[in-house]
């Protein structure tokens, strides 16, 4: 429960209203405490706890991204998602080289250094080319 921040106030971009309670463990408290009861735990503290169970065990640091920001992902013609592709693959190659050491968001995993976003990019890219029959399972 220590990995997974349930039994200390999260660090997050805004203050959580909820502090976890100290928990004295006893054995009742052991027992009840496997299913959740008697546990005092915030919803951004879940979610973090499920997002390391199933990419994992890589901890992720919540963070919120203003929704303005997101990208256009529909497009009228397959040229045209094509040529946003590779215009976004050319962007993310220049912004690593200028800022090698940067951590930028995901909106669904938080921060990500240029290791961790060439293992997500590789990944579903990978998942794509088999979805499509370009790659072999």
């Amino acid at each position: 429960m220590n990995k997974f921040d349930l039994l200390n106030q999260m660090n997050f971009d805004i203050e959580e209203m909820g502090v976890p309670l100290k928990l004295r463990w006893g054995k009742c408290k052991l027992a009840t405490a496997s299913f959740g009861h008697g546990i005092t735990t915030t919803p951004i503290q879940l979610a973090k706890a499920y997002s390391i169970v199933s990419n994992g065990g890589y901890e992720i640091h919540p963070t919120l991204i203003k929704k303005d920001k997101t990208e256009k992902l529909r497009f009228d013609n397959l040229d045209d998602a094509k040529n946003a592709l590779f215009l976004a693959y050319d962007n993310y190659i220049q912004f690593f080289k200028e800022n090698p050491n940067a951590k930028t968001a995901n909106t669904i995993f938080g921060m990500l250094d240029k290791y961790h976003w060439h293992l997500l990019n590789r990944r579903h890219m990978n998942h794509h080319f088999r979805q499509f029959g370009v790659l072999n399972s």
